[in-house]
């Protein structure tokens, strides 16, 4: 919904001399916050890791790789339920944990570059059932019984085998004249 480039000269001065001056050492991640309080403060004086809460205080600023981290729990809602994201620029400096999905950080090693705020999309609902009619009441129909009689199993002729033929099979061969 909008994106604003925050800008604050004295915070960018204490990041620049984090940073060594050198672009390369930077990456550009997300940081929520959950309260507006949390982001008037960064937005007036940059990541105070003193005011920290997670992982203790003076543990360092929490940054995501991947704003939908950040969007799972810790950009918070305003009253009109827009949320508020922070897109900052993250130096390699004071590193104090870093993986795949995030990096902390010392104090002055991240700049909030610009605040995001957007609508998170809506829940899709599954569609209404419509009202189901009762099923219509039918008379019973007869139920019939078929029952079947066994079958009686007719013998099977024992054949032997008589002067490397089949005995049944020579006794007819000599029938029929073969």
């Amino acid at each position: 919904m909008e994106l604003t480039r925050l800008q604050n000269a004295g915070v960018y001065k204490r990041y620049l001399g984090k940073r060594w001056y050198d672009p390369s050492n930077e990456t550009i991640m997300f940081h929520g916050c959950r309260s507006q309080g949390n982001e008037g403060s960064i937005r007036s004086n940059g990541f105070q890791i003193a005011l920290c809460c997670s992982g203790g205080q003076n543990y360092g600023t929490w940054f995501a790789y991947n704003a939908s981290y950040s969007n799972s729990g810790y950009a918070f809602d305003d009253h009109e339920g827009v949320c508020h994201l922070f897109i900052c620029v993250v130096c390699y400096t004071e590193v104090v944990q870093d993986n795949s999905i995030m990096r902390v950080v010392g104090q002055d090693c991240a700049y909030p570059m610009w605040l995001l705020k957007y609508e998170r999309p809506r829940p899709v609902l599954p569609p209404r059932s419509l009202p189901v009619s009762p099923l219509p009441v039918y008379r019973s129909l007869p139920v019939f019984t078929v029952r079947f009689k066994p079958t009686k199993r007719r013998k099977r002729k024992k054949h032997r085998v008589h002067g490397g033929c089949w005995d049944g099979l020579l006794a007819n061969a000599v029938r029929n004249g073969r």
